[in-house]
């Protein structure tokens, strides 16, 4: 009996210098849903949302459910989110309703609904076990776009949710590379979709945004071909050519300080 102290010693000391398997495992994947409209499946923001997470040694799994023009009540009373929510865990849910709202005319019904549309989103996101995230949305002119933030922001706390602004990026990223990131008619160019994605990658992680080195090859589906339905996932659905290059490094140095440059 005297001997087992010493080969249990020996067998410790042999065991402590075995790295643990927990220790080095890669780290799960977030699972993200991406529930909006056109805004959201255009250039596939949700790829170039992992694209610029990974960066960060961040892995996102990212879905979408996505309609042209759907608004957040059009998406809860049609149902997809909801079955997807029962279906599958998520950890973080971007919410996006149509572009401009919360911030509404007097006669615009449905945009004074959205508040309560994207609140009620986001119980059902929180009931799910996931963390809802608002993806605020962009207005052309300066002054229209900071009464747009201070409306979203405001509603985004009376749902209880962070608010990803977007809008407030892209007028930083104008301010600075003189270029404007959307197209005429007003949905987001490549550069628009970047500085989406970097203010996404940024609330999703709750991190600093980082500028991949080197920069990858992102193959992004061009869903802005096809449209995709909003009666199911994007996934499920027949989807157009993909769209591989890298990015432009002036475009995404310019998104990434955009969108750390929050105040």
């Amino acid at each position: 009996m005297r001997r087992a102290r010493p080969l249990r010693a020996l067998l410790w000391a042999l065991l402590a210098g075995i790295p643990s398997v927990a220790a080095t495992a890669a780290p799960a994947p977030r699972r993200v849903l991406f529930v909006g409209n056109s805004l959201v499946y255009y250039n596939d923001l949700p790829r170039m949302t992992a694209a610029l997470a990974a960066a960060g040694d961040v892995v996102l799994d990212t879905s979408m459910i996505a309609g042209a023009g759907t608004t957040m009540r059009e998406h809860l009373d049609r149902g997809t989110m909801q079955q997807e929510l029962a279906r599958t865990h998520y950890d973080a849910v971007v919410l996006q309703d149509r572009g401009g709202y919360p911030l509404c005319g007097r006669e615009d019904r449905e945009c004074a609904g959205s508040t309560a549309a994207m609140c009620e989103a986001a119980a059902l996101v929180r009931k799910a076990g996931a963390r809802p995230v608002w993806f605020g949305t962009w207005q052309g002119a300066a002054d229209a776009q900071a009464a747009l933030s201070k409306a979203g922001a405001r509603a985004a706390k009376d749902c209880d949710m962070p608010f990803a602004d977007v809008g407030a990026a892209m007028q930083r990223f104008i301010a600075r590379s003189r270029v404007r990131p959307w197209l005429d008619d007003g949905h987001p160019d490549t550069a628009g979709s970047w500085v989406a994605a970097a203010v996404l990658a940024r609330a999703i992680t709750d991190e600093r945004a980082h500028v991949p080195d080197p920069l990858p090859e992102t193959c992004r589906v061009r869903w802005q071909d096809a449209h995709p339905d909003e009666g199911s996932l994007a996934s499920s659905q027949s989807a157009p050519a993909q769209e591989c290059a890298p990015p432009s490094p002036a475009v995404l140095r310019g998104a990434v300080d955009a969108a750390n440059r929050s105040r």
